[in-house]
């Protein structure tokens, strides 16, 4: 069998292979000139890239003076709440004997939305647990006073009647006397604490700042407690805008703490119940703790202590928004309660005894103020003049105080917080890290 014959590869000859290598094998004059443009076009760049770095860094040097600093996400939250216009609602009823609510761009007649969603939260930081066990800055009597207010309610309210709560209080500047309440301090403290407990909160004051529920309501007369009946005659006019959404109206100082769970437990107890089941919110309702005055004629004209503030229901604020553009209008005078009283007493209506069933007070001062309360040692003549005058009668000392107690007017507590350090708007943080829990027993 005959193999078969493979084409042969056409060799290369060794004049061709020198030739193909002369073509491929660049001569030495052209590498050179190659490595030279080469070497240039690299310095180019080098030299370019060196004078943008420079002009980047001389235009961030003209523009800005320091370091950008990144604000922290929980900064930026807490600013976009303070400023942001989402919480405006627009413009409020116009009534002639006031202005409204003044928006930091100057607009006056604006309504705000009252959503507690608004305020900032409690930094946890802050949360006062010092001392772990027993009492702290409450006070030894103060804080069996709150244990027992505790103790009777650990379930938090979560249904009944809605609350819109009106605090009245001003930003002032801190001057060396009055650091302890400037800035909003005591605002700040509610806002995070019993403020969000609320339906809904608005901070009346004369600047805005949402996080902490501050608007600038703007009042007839200058900014100043012996014009607090003017200020607070405008806080219940800017209040009608809002009778539709809520059924109570509690209004009170800046230097108090609310516990909101007890006064919608109270408003919706079986004290009530009768009440309601005859539609209450009809009928005008007042509550607070009474005080009285007797009048030339000999009269008696009952009105609740400002200091625990005091509730009206619907019916109530609709009652007081057809008489309050008539009710000594220009007057100039700190006693904003006496003149609530005055003017709903004149119209038959008179503040509700809240004394509970077993004679203890519902809106009181300090956890530590009523403790002390003794039978005829007291910084008040209240229970002395009503059991003896109106034949209310109550206890005394812890057994005097409700387990259902709704306010605690903290200003009694100052001048003691102030030589321990201490500031009202800590203790308004004191009352709420106890009452709902936040330090161990």
């Amino acid at each position: 069998m005959q193999r078969k014959k493979h084409a042969a590869a056409s060799p290369i000859s060794a004049s061709n292979y020198d030739n193909n290598a002369k073509r491929k094998t660049p001569n030495r004059a052209t590498l050179t000139r190659k490595c030279i443009l080469l070497v240039f076009i690299a310095s180019l760049l080098v030299v370019s890239s060196n004078i943008y770095i420079r002009f980047l860094s001389i235009t961030v040097s003209d523009h800005t003076a320091e370091p950008i600093k990144r604000v922290p996400y929980k900064e930026t939250i807490a600013r976009r709440k303070q400023y942001d216009d989402q919480w405006w609602r627009g413009m409020s009823k116009d009534y002639p004997h006031w202005r409204g609510a003044r928006h930091p761009n100057g607009t006056e007649g604006m309504l705000v939305d009252p959503s507690p969603n608004r305020l900032a939260t409690l930094d946890r930081t802050k949360i006062q647990c010092s001392p772990t066990k027993g009492a702290g800055i409450e006070g030894e009597g103060g804080y069996k006073v709150l244990q027992k207010v505790k103790a009777e309610n650990p379930n938090i309210v979560k249904t009944g009647p809605r609350i819109l709560c009106l605090v009245y209080t001003v930003d002032l500047p801190p001057n060396g006397v009055n650091d302890d309440v400037a800035n909003h301090a005591n605002l700040r403290s509610i806002a995070t604490t019993w403020g969000s407990k609320c339906d809904g909160f608005i901070g009346a004051s004369n600047s805005t700042n949402h996080s902490i529920g501050a608007i600038d309501l703007l009042h007839k007369g200058e900014e100043s407690y012996n014009n607090m009946w003017q200020k607070v005659r405008a806080m219940w006019a800017y209040a009608t805008n809002y009778i539709a959404e809520f059924d109570y109206f509690h209004i009170i100082g800046d230097d108090a703490y609310v516990y909101v769970d007890n006064l919608r437990r109270y408003l919706n107890s079986q004290e009530h119940a009768v009440c309601i089941i005859t539609c209450c919110l009809s009928r005008p309702l007042f509550f607070g703790a009474p005080l009285f005055k007797e009048k030339d004629d000999g009269l008696k004209e009952i009105y609740p202590a400002g200091g625990s503030g005091y509730t009206l229901n619907r019916a109530a604020l609709q009652l007081l928004q057809t008489h309050l553009g008539t009710y000594f209008p220009d007057d100039i005078d700190p006693r904003e309660d006496a003149y609530m009283g005055g003017l709903f007493s004149s119209l038959g209506v008179y503040v509700s005894n809240t004394l509970d069933g077993s004679r203890g007070a519902r809106y009181i001062g300090s956890a530590e103020q009523s403790y002390r309360f003794q039978y005829g040692v007291t910084v008040s003549e209240y229970p002395m003049s009503f059991m003896f005058k109106f034949n209310i009668r109550r206890y005394f000392s812890l057994d005097g105080v409700s387990s259902t107690a709704v306010s605690f007017h903290l200003k009694y507590d100052a001048k003691w917080l102030a030589k321990n350090n201490h500031t009202i708007a800590d203790l308004m943080i004191r009352y709420h890290s106890i009452l709902y829990g936040k330090c161990a027993d």
